[in-house]
């Protein structure tokens, strides 16, 4: 068995023949803006790509990506925007699962990927990330090895079946003092998954309330299972 290593605490397993591939994934929650910070951010202007311009069928998954809200500031410090295939990996997974985690987004048939970040002016903070494969069967794939990942952690488990999907809740603060709920689904070719960071108690019913919109803006319909 290979353990590696997955973004968002979290155990992830892929079964290949006789073979267990583990990985491991780490938070990307920021920390709160400084008061030098504007107190708002355009939801018409996101974040420049990391891996060069948004054109393409990277600027149209983006440009599908929910805006941010009203009085909402974007991540500053975290990546954002559209990632390629090296992008992605690069900021979805630690390092040392990197490797095969690229083989195996090759293998689903990666297009590509989109991210969004922002303080909610309650403190909160939310992260959409979406990644296009090109069929429906790469993004279940994804969706069935991130879902797995949580109850290989033992992670309070969750179902959103209004979108089809499921979700997990980390209590535990992380190094910045926040507690997690993430909900992940899949609609037609496209992963979703929202992550939500508070202070406080977990909020589950604002990551759901995310995840309903988000899927909502993307039409179709769900297709995480069958």
């Amino acid at each position: 068995m290979k353990v590696t290593s997955f973004t968002f605490l979290a155990i992830a397993m892929t079964l290949a023949g006789c073979t267990t591939h583990q990985t491991v994934t780490a938070g990307h929650d920021e920390p709160k803006p400084s008061a030098t910070r504007p107190s708002t951010a355009s939801s018409t202007s996101p974040s420049a790509s990391p891996s060069g311009s948004a054109t393409g069928v990277g600027a149209q998954l983006l440009a599908r990506v929910l805006p941010l809200p009203a009085g909402a500031q974007t991540w500053t410090r975290t990546p954002t925007g559209v990632f390629d295939l090296t992008g992605f990996v690069d900021n979805f997974y630690r390092p040392d699962a990197r490797a095969y985690e690229k083989a195996r987004a090759t293998q689903r048939g990666f297009v590509t990927a989109a991210r969004r970040g922002w303080f909610g002016d309650d403190g909160s903070q939310t992260e959409v990330f979406m990644v296009q494969f090109r069929s429906t069967r790469g993004a279940r794939s994804m969706y069935a090895d991130l879902t797995a990942s949580w109850k290989q952690n033992s992670l309070a488990t969750f179902t959103d079946s209004a979108v089809q999907g499921e979700g997990s809740v980390a209590e535990k603060p992380d190094s910045l003092g926040n507690v997690r709920v993430e909900v992940a689904a899949v609609r037609g070719d496209v992963f979703v998954r929202i992550s939500r960071f508070t202070d406080a108690t977990a909020d589950k019913a604002a990551a759901e309330a995310v995840l309903q919109r988000q899927i909502d803006s993307l039409g179709g319909s769900s297709s995480a299972t069958g």
